[in-house]
């Protein structure tokens, strides 16, 4: 009965803040998903397109697990069916049960100022969309944009013609307000059932997702667990991976397990939240057009606190350069570049240091260095870091983090600005400085 009278509740709180929009009978609806506790969770929004039965959004905000209704414009509309982008774009077009009373949008082209008709907490809210340029997101161009504080995904961008331009994908950086948004082209492809992945329907249908992985977060580290699992009969001819995505911006990495392993573990960014899934690979590749949060792990991590162990402090941090073709030799120190740019091919990037501490053996500590970009985006890599006794006082090292600045460059532009360059030992914050890229 409790868990009837807060479903009850909740419903009844969606219908209650989405009312004056109900009464515009306005295309874009909220969507929340009743859990099997019973509780109502607020996922994100969705857009009317096509006819009264159709609905588009993100894949962030259309999460399977629970019973998926659509609240708006006629009231709370149950969803009958789910079907996810075959190109492979986290687009998610929804099927409603009955015909909603509002007017389809129809598609049409972005423009630098724009209408964002978007889901927070406070209810469906409107406002202005700008700065709108194109971005590049899972391989393909998407809108990156300023909009409204605190959105949901699914919020649609409308133009001046009053036609959908946009469906939000999720914060490209957390607390700025910035969002990346898939394109009318996009949209328009996954309701006409096209791309290249549109025969993978097997992959798709989740039948062959690892469901139930237990993930933990640990002093810098997560660890994903199978081994639990009832072992496939087909283990030993497949290849497996393990694929984490950071949840605020939507980039996801991967690694190649076997099944026997049995576990692996990634470094995380204390303070973020992860989607955490497994999947078998075809033909012993990994599919990235296939990937979707739908099956995921969520795990959330607590923000760090300072590393103190061992007096450990640096006397000397910061990010430099150097051609590809000479690399540091051993723990080298280069100069701190004066004028830094990132994205240069012929370029290699170091993270340098001079670090004390007082240890009387040799410890291991798990080592993940982060650059934060301007607009808040977030990209890591693991490493390891030995404190040893005849090193006490001057230790003296270099790490090679040119693939955090391509990814950088990949997905934030690589923009002028102040970057912020950190590392963890064991999960909690060793030290980080500012980097001006100009």
């Amino acid at each position: 009965m409790k868990k009837l009278i807060t479903l009850l509740c909740a419903v009844c709180l969606l219908l209650g803040i989405i009312s004056a929009q109900a009464e515009e009978q306005s295309p874009v609806y909220a969507l929340t998903r009743i859990r099997e506790d019973g509780e109502a969770e607020l996922l994100g929004s969705a857009a009317l397109v096509e006819n009264q039965t159709t609905l588009i959004t993100a894949g962030f905000a259309s999460l399977p697990q629970g019973t998926l209704y659509a609240v708006g414009s006629g009231g709370r509309l149950d969803v009958t069916d789910v079907r996810y982008a075959c190109d492979g774009s986290g687009l998610v077009v929804l099927t409603l049960a009955q015909p909603a009373p509002a007017q389809p949008l129809a598609l049409g082209d972005a423009e630098a100022d724009m209408t964002c008709m978007a889901l927070t907490e406070q209810g469906l809210v409107t406002g202005g969309a700008s700065r709108v340029t194109m971005a590049v997101f899972e391989d393909d161009g998407a809108l990156l944009y300023t909009g409204l504080e605190s959105m949901k995904p699914g919020a649609a961008l409308v133009n001046s013609q009053g036609q959908l331009a946009g469906i939000t994908a999720a914060a490209f950086g957390e607390g700025i307000n910035r969002y990346l948004a898939y394109p009318a082209d996009t949209i328009r492809a996954h309701l006409a059932g096209e791309g290249p992945a549109n025969g993978r329907n097997e992959l798709r249908s989740g039948e062959k997702w690892i469901r139930d992985l237990r993930v933990t977060p640990d002093k810098g580290c997560m660890t994903v667990v199978w081994n639990h699992l009832p072992r496939p009969e087909d283990a030993d001819d497949n290849v497996y991976y393990v694929v984490w995505e950071d949840a605020g911006n939507g980039y996801y990495s991967y690694t190649e397990v076997k099944w026997d392993d049995g576990e692996m573990l990634f470094g995380y960014v204390p303070g973020r939240s992860y989607y955490v899934w497994m999947l078998p690979a075809h033909n012993g590749q990994l599919d990235t057009e296939g990937i979707s949060v739908r099956e995921a792990v969520k795990v959330d991590t607590e923000q760090s606190a300072a590393f103190t162990a061992y007096a450990y402090q640096d006397q000397t941090l910061y990010m430099t350069c150097l051609p590809a073709d000479q690399p540091v030799q051993g723990t080298e120190l280069l100069p701190p570049a004066e004028h830094l740019k990132l994205g240069d091919a012929n370029m290699r990037y170091y993270l340098q240091a001079v670090s004390t501490y007082q240890v009387a053996e040799e410890k291991d500590a798990m080592l993940v260095i982060a650059l934060k970009a301007p607009d808040g985006s977030v990209y890591s890599m693991l490493s390891g870091f030995v404190f040893m006794p005849e090193l006490n006082e001057n230790d003296t090292w270099n790490a090679d983090i040119t693939g955090l600045t391509d990814g950088c460059v990949q997905f934030a532009g690589g923009v002028p600005g102040k970057y912020i360059l950190c590392y963890y030992l064991d999960g909690l914050l060793a030290n980080e400085c500012v980097v001006t890229v100009e």
